[in-house]
């Protein structure tokens, strides 16, 4: 099957300013510029976001859709109710729980990419890319590519519905088998920034995260980030996706996104060496 990507993003005014100062204008200047990347994109924008300042490429989608259309507005109520209690957090301070509209905009990221199939049938795979990730870039975005060749030898090895990097503290949780729970640490277990799902599983992957949050955490009266969800749910099934190298911040941007070609069979068998490590 031929390898053809995708990439999804978005933009909401969750009132993120008067919690530590990023504003929308903020994110809409740090979107033009990650837009730039040789991908084509669908982004999903806040109707309150003027979308003529969204500077697209040919190609690129723009999606004007309220946030209580997605999924993770259900839980609206719940999560608040469980931030303002604040039982069973370690991390209270952390935006997450300071700022309940911005960890369910993270778990919005499963349904748009879902729902991206609309405007990108074609796609094999699609990406989650977070529209200020080019906060990142070492480099203008133009001056890099999209290693296709790389990408889609990972895609051919992988039957994975969903490719993750991981931090080195998850990598340890999971060499261990370790039992222990991350729910209100908002500790950095998978890096939620970028990653990338099979486009005929996307509902299946949003399902099983959803699934998870309201089975596991909300019957309980806890709450926390998509990347400790996905980290938990890896901790109880490591086939639930093909794991990455995630040393260093943003590190899936510099595999997806390099200066110069990979060399295909050093750099391929070395990936798969470590995926087989798990």
């Amino acid at each position: 099957m031929l390898f053809r990507a995708h990439a999804v993003t978005m933009v909401y005014d969750i009132g993120r300013a008067s919690k530590d100062g990023r504003t929308v204008n903020d994110y809409v200047t740090w979107l033009n510029l990650t837009l730039r990347l040789p991908i084509t994109f669908t982004v999903f924008l806040d109707p309150k976001i003027d979308a003529s300042q969204i500077k697209l490429k040919p190609g690129d989608n723009l999606v004007q859709m309220s946030f209580d259309e997605l999924y993770p507005n259900r839980w609206r109520d719940r999560v608040t109710a469980i931030c303002v209690d604040g039982h069973n957090i370690k991390a209270k301070d952390d935006l997450t729980y300071r700022l309940p509209a911005y960890a369910l905009v993270q778990f919005a990221k499963f349904d748009v990419l879902s729902r991206s199939k609309t405007y990108q049938p074609d796609a094999t795979h699609v990406l989650w890319i977070d529209a200020g990730i080019s906060r990142f870039f070492d480099t203008p975005p133009e001056k890099v590519f999209f290693d296709y060749d790389y990408f889609s030898h990972l895609a051919a090895a992988s039957t994975a519905s969903l490719f993750l990097a991981i931090t080195p503290r998850l990598a340890i949780h999971l060499r261990e088998k370790s039992e222990a729970t991350y729910v209100g640490t908002c500790e950095r277990l998978a890096t939620g920034e970028m990653f990338m799902i099979r486009a005929d599983q996307s509902e299946t992957v949003a399902h099983r995260v959803y699934d998870y949050v309201e089975q596991q955490w909300l019957v309980q009266n806890l709450w926390d980030n998509e990347q400790v969800a996905l980290g938990e749910i890896l901790s109880r099934e490591p086939t639930f996706a093909t794991i990455l190298d995630g040393k260093q911040q943003a590190s899936f941007l510099k595999l997806l996104f390099p200066l110069k070609r990979h060399r295909i069979a050093r750099a391929f068998d070395g990936l798969i060496e470590k995926i087989r490590a798990f």
